[in-house]
């Protein structure tokens, strides 16, 4: 048909405006770095960040970054690359890890006060904290859950390892799961499973990867990595861990998400740069690994041939991938009277994107979603009247989606224009 015809050119015209940026934080010179992967240009230090400065996630139009040592939040205009203010966190201790809560709030673990701090983006105003257990770090809000990894790290050492399941609306507990020692990270592949990194206690506890289906929430695999994994990311077919690797050579290890099988793990790592911090993949498999003690980022295949290694500042570590609001297409300019697919809103989001039309819809319609390969893989119902809808990433099938582009497309609209979203995870 003509629009999907149509659909399919904007799809490739609007892919090859995309201004995508790494942003790197770098704990040893306390900065924010930035890496162009299309044009491989690189500025090592675009801002200062805060003493212990440790997560970054993205969430909307701006950054958010962890001062651990100065019980801080960092807010950071992504588009300009300016520090816009430092949310004090009052009331949580040695912030470590967030996630974005809803579209107007943030939830901050504190790993000394066994808290999780709820921060309203708005005003900047503590609004609730609420007790999840001893040392927490790892947090993931993802469809209407909130998941909380406890450590249980204590002078004794580690207790068992838990993550704790809230209500994302109510914050009331759902569930907890029982994991294995020093659950520090968890993310959720494009087949419906969440990945608990167990990093182990560095010593005679090697690390594991618990694997849970979300929805009866059973133990779907035990995968035996070995060394000290500390976080995850997806790409392509595989799953791939940062492990550390602090004489000799950095260590990646891999995982095939179809068997959950070890590829490269303890015995047989993929060789980066000194101590593999944190990983991104890539939805062509590939992925970014940041090597701290090498002060590089080093960008290599699903099999580890180094592609390219990019010079940082000291001490590179957590990295989010950020797709500019420039790439989006440009406006349109429609009849008066005529409505349209207007905004996306946070666009790149991590867990709900809004869908505004430009006015009602004057009858039922619908607005469908497509992938980066124009696969429809979702359908939002609109009643008439109304002017806008959420959308989750899950398909029809209510499996999860991976994370990367996605089009939408109002079937009211005559043009046949489409919004591209991004989903980062």
């Amino acid at each position: 048909m003509l629009w999907r015809f149509m659909v399919m050119l904007l799809l490739i015209a609007v892919r090859c405006r995309a201004d995508t940026r790494l942003y790197v934080v770098q704990y040893n010179d306390e900065s924010l770095g930035r890496i162009h992967p299309a044009s491989g240009a690189v500025n090592a230090h675009v801002l200062d960040l805060g003493y212990g400065c440790n997560e970054i996630v993205a969430h909307g139009s701006r950054l958010y970054v962890t001062n651990s040592l100065i019980n801080t939040v960092q807010e950071i205009d992504a588009e300009n690359q300016v520090t816009l203010r430092d949310i004090p966190t009052a009331g949580g201790v040695n912030p470590y890890s967030l996630a974005a809560l809803n579209n107007d709030t943030l939830a901050v673990t504190n790993f000394v006060t066994n808290n999780v701090l709820l921060l309203r983006i708005s005003d900047g105003q503590i609004v609730g904290s609420l007790p999840v257990g001893l040392a927490p770090e790892g947090i993931l809000a993802h469809g209407d859950r909130l998941y909380v990894c406890l450590t249980r790290y204590s002078a004794q050492g580690y207790g068992p390892g838990r993550v704790m399941i809230y209500d994302r609306s109510t914050l009331t507990l759902v569930d907890s799961l029982s994991v294995g020692v020093n659950p520090q990270f968890a993310a959720v592949d494009d087949r419906g499973r969440l990945h608990v990194v167990c990093t182990g206690n560095y010593t005679n506890i090697p690390g594991e990867i618990h694997v849970f289906d979300l929805t009866s929430r059973e133990s779907a695999s035990v995968v035996p990595v070995g060394g000290a994994p500390s976080a995850v990311s997806f790409g392509g077919e595989w799953a791939f861990a940062a492990a550390g690797g602090w004489a000799g050579t950095g260590q990646v290890f891999r995982y095939r998400l179809s068997d959950l099988a070890v590829v490269n793990g303890a015995d047989n790592p993929i060789q980066t740069g000194l101590g593999a911090t944190d990983v991104v993949a890539m939805p062509d498999g590939s992925f970014f690994v940041s090597c701290a003690l090498a002060d590089t980022v080093e960008h290599r295949s699903a099999e580890g041939a180094l592609l390219a290694s990019y010079a940082m500042g000291a001490g590179p570590g957590c990295m989010v991938l950020y797709e500019s609001a420039s790439a989006s297409p440009p406006g349109r300019i429609s009849p008066a009277g005529s409505a349209y697919l207007a905004e996306a809103f946070p666009n790149p989001f991590n867990s709900t994107v809004r869908l505004r039309l430009s006015a009602p819809a004057s009858h039922a319609s619908n607005i469908i979603i497509y992938n980066c390969i124009g696969q429809r893989v979702a359908e939002l119902r609109l009643a008439a009247g109304a002017s806008e809808a959420w959308w989750l990433p899950t398909a029809s099938d209510a499996s999860c989606l991976s994370t990367g582009a996605y089009f939408a497309r109002w079937d009211g609209d005559d043009a046949n224009s489409a919004l591209r979203l991004v989903f980062v995870k």
